[in-house]
């Protein structure tokens, strides 16, 4: 037989209210953090690193992440056999989703 009781308890959820940029410095309130004007980098290092298994997490803003990454994810695309101008047409789409 299973006894039973009816409790209640409170949960504590953490929510974003505003994220800032680590590349720029660039602050984003509750409603852009909610449709991801923002992105998450996450670094692991494995062992034998100097940071032998930290981890590093960084906000970063769509402006920051093409400049400072379209280059290398073209080329990581290239050495994979992907077509660039894939990459092109969501950088771009990115881009022009920012302008409206």
């Amino acid at each position: 037989m299973i006894k039973t009781k009816r409790i209640t308890k409170k949960i504590q959820e953490k929510v974003n209210v505003e994220v800032t940029c680590d590349f720029c410095g660039a602050k984003f309130d509750k409603i852009t953090t909610e449709c991801n004007g923002f992105g998450n980098i996450l670094f692991t290092f494995g062992y034998g690193s100097g940071f032998d298994d930290d981890n590093f997490e960084l906000q970063i803003c769509d402006d920051c992440f093409i400049k400072n990454f379209s280059g290398l994810l073209k080329d990581q695309l290239k050495e994979k056999g992907y077509k660039v101008n894939i990459l092109n047409k969501i950088l771009e789409n990115a881009k022009n989703k920012k302008a409206k």
